[in-house]
């Protein structure tokens, strides 16, 4: 029957020398089964009114998420009687008998065309402003034009120097397994180059020679083919 854990406390099974399995990373880690990790005190969040511990970039972790997913620390709060603004900033309201919620700027577009908008319809705002349903401010576009006017942060961007120095420094000595060299074999089978490729190739070769063991490698691999037709 296994003993229960030695530190006081801890209902947890013993695992090593007479402690569970955490209490025993931490004697090993710490040399103190009994360890808590000391907070960091980082402060108080920079947004005026707002008392809550900072996590990061001077702001606490509701203003930080709040910048980045929309790029604004403020909450907007819509007027009493005008419907409500959800987290992404669109003003929603409620219409017909049951009272349905929709977004405003969906509804005015639909009211404009005399029809109701199809699901794959997007509605774009031409200024930015979320809240500024004014027809002359409303596009219809569909999903991959709206990501257009739209892109990712992260789009287009590229690793710096020393980023790419410290993954290519982190792949020296390593090695493909077996079985990725055979997944990376099958995925090539049957694909040819393109003619722009096979001219960026031909060019990136020109007046280069090749060493004495790659023409041997070369000539190796050719005989073992016709050995193998043979």
């Amino acid at each position: 029957m296994k003993k229960q854990c030695s530190i006081s406390g801890c209902e947890k099974l013993a695992v090593r020398k007479g402690m569970c399995r955490t209490h025993h990373d931490k004697l090993k880690r710490y040399s103190d089964p009994l360890y808590v990790r000391p907070k960091k005190n980082t402060g108080q969040c920079k947004i005026d009114g707002c008392e809550a511990q900072a996590s990061r970039k001077a702001m606490c972790n509701a203003h930080y998420l709040r910048n980045k997913r929309y790029g604004r620390e403020e909450r907007i709060l819509a007027q009493p009687g005008t419907g409500t603004i959800n987290s992404e900033g669109y003003r929603i309201i409620s219409t017909g008998k049951r009272k349905q919620r929709i977004r405003e700027h969906r509804l005015i577009m639909e009211k404009h065309i005399g029809r109701k908008l199809e699901a794959h319809e997007i509605i774009h705002h031409l200024n930015g402003d979320r809240l500024d349903n004014r027809t002359e401010n409303l596009e219809i576009t569909t999903l991959c034009e709206h990501n257009k006017k739209h892109p990712h942060p992260m789009l287009g961007r590229h690793h710096s120097p020393e980023s790419k120095s410290k993954m290519s420094a982190s792949r020296v000595g390593k090695k493909h397994s077996a079985e990725t060299k055979a997944k990376m074999s099958a995925s090539k089978t049957g694909r040819k180059h393109s003619d722009e490729s096979n001219a960026k190739n031909r060019a990136a070769h020109l007046g280069k020679k090749q060493s004495k063991e790659t023409i041997a490698k070369r000539l190796a691999t050719k005989l073992a083919k016709k050995q193998g037709r043979l």
